[in-house]
């Protein structure tokens, strides 16, 4: 993890996650600046309650978008939608957790939600579950 040009850059050979926030944060919406630079998994992280459990959301693979929950070891995909991931682009990147319901939009476009109650409340961040690299801008987070 660094700091360039005001932005936040992860680059990992494995997953990588960093967080914000506090364990009691319920309904949130994220949104930022995410510019892929290497690697296919880059994704916000809402309500995680530690860097085991929590929902993911985001760029999976390299053709989809997809909304994930993990619980430790075990990881399942709530939903998701086929999306070509370029390379260097900058994306506006936006996910909200409200009551049950999750929601992932990228540029502006909504491109999946799904309902979930396994976790109500929890941090956010941003990371990586395969590794690679990424640049995060300016997180703005309102609950």
């Amino acid at each position: 993890w660094s700091i360039q040009d005001n932005n936040l850059v992860m680059t990992s050979e494995t997953d990588a996650s960093s967080y914000t926030g506090h364990y009691y944060l319920k309904n949130a919406g994220v949104k930022l600046m995410m510019k892929p630079l290497a690697g296919h998994n880059h994704h916000l992280i809402l309500r995680a309650q530690g860097i085991e459990r929590y929902y993911r959301l985001g760029f999976e693979n390299t053709n989809e978008l997809a909304i994930v929950v993990k619980d430790h070891s075990d990881v399942h995909v709530l939903a998701k939608t086929p999306f070509t991931l370029e390379l260097g682009r900058q994306y506006t990147v936006e996910a909200s957790a409200v009551g049950n319901k999750l929601t992932l939009a990228i540029d502006g476009t909504v491109y999946l939600e799904v309902e979930d109650d396994r976790y109500a409340t929890g941090m956010v961040g941003v990371g990586t579950a395969t590794g690679g690299s990424c640049e995060y801008g300016t997180i703005h987070v309102n609950s």
